[in-house]
């Protein structure tokens, strides 16, 4: 299904079909939302806080 659903938005978008494509393109989203396989998230760096984070030092 998510094949089909991915030519046929190619083959609008090739054929300047914007809106089409558009649609297509949401449906894939759902398609997937629905199987889970958003889900996977890129790995996040730990944050590290220091004492002077943003303070700027004024020379007189």
């Amino acid at each position: 299904l998510l094949r089909e659903l991915e030519e046929e938005m190619q083959q609008a978008s090739a054929n300047l079909e914007f809106e089409r494509a558009a649609l297509l393109r949401d449906q894939i989203m759902e398609v997937k939302s629905g199987a889970g396989i958003d889900k996977i998230e890129p790995k996040r760096r730990p944050v590290r806080y220091t004492r002077n984070a943003g303070r700027r030092r004024s020379r007189v």
